[in-house]
């Protein structure tokens, strides 16, 4: 029997306790004299009280339950929630990172790339390479991490090329 089904059944054994209580007590009727049974009021209201009482306790027990029941169910619902987004980012850093390989990929594939000889300057290979000086510049911030001075390349160094 569930919880709720338990507390209302206690409560409908309550009401009936106290609609149907017949607890009698003799008394002696004043006309005739002979003993009487009747129902003593006070007799049924601390039967009352008890069984509320009692009722009150089983109630306040079954929401303990009840709440516990709750928690227990609240918390799991969070790990699964914690679980699934941990794993749909896992799964989106991991696309990230396979479309940023295959990017990375299709670039080098696509860049230009010349190999320095002896006597090149970035200037040279601008104006005889690229045909535009003013790619000079260019030229340099696409090889900074191979080319620590502006300068001075040496041969055999292989330099990207803007297209």
């Amino acid at each position: 029997m569930t919880n709720k089904n338990k507390s209302l059944m206690l409560l409908l054994t309550t009401t009936t306790l106290v609609a149907c209580a017949q607890v009698e007590e003799p008394s002696e009727d004043p006309t005739s004299g002979e003993k009487t049974k009747q129902t003593s009021a006070s007799t049924v209201k601390e039967e009352s009280k008890e069984t509320v009482e009692h009722i009150e306790d089983e109630i306040k027990s079954d929401i303990k339950e009840l709440e516990d029941e709750i928690k227990d169910d609240i918390t799991k619902a969070v790990e699964e929630i914690e679980k699934e987004i941990k794993e749909g980012i896992e799964g989106t850093v991991d696309k990230v990172k396979e479309t940023a390989e295959k990017t990375a990929e299709d670039i080098e594939k696509k860049v230009k790339t010349y190999m320095v000889k002896t006597g090149d300057s970035l200037w040279s290979i601008a104006k005889e390479i690229l045909k535009d000086v003013s790619l000079v510049d260019k030229l340099y911030e696409m090889n900074k991490d191979t080319i620590p001075d502006k300068n001075v390349i040496r041969p055999g160094q292989v330099l990207k090329l803007p297209n």
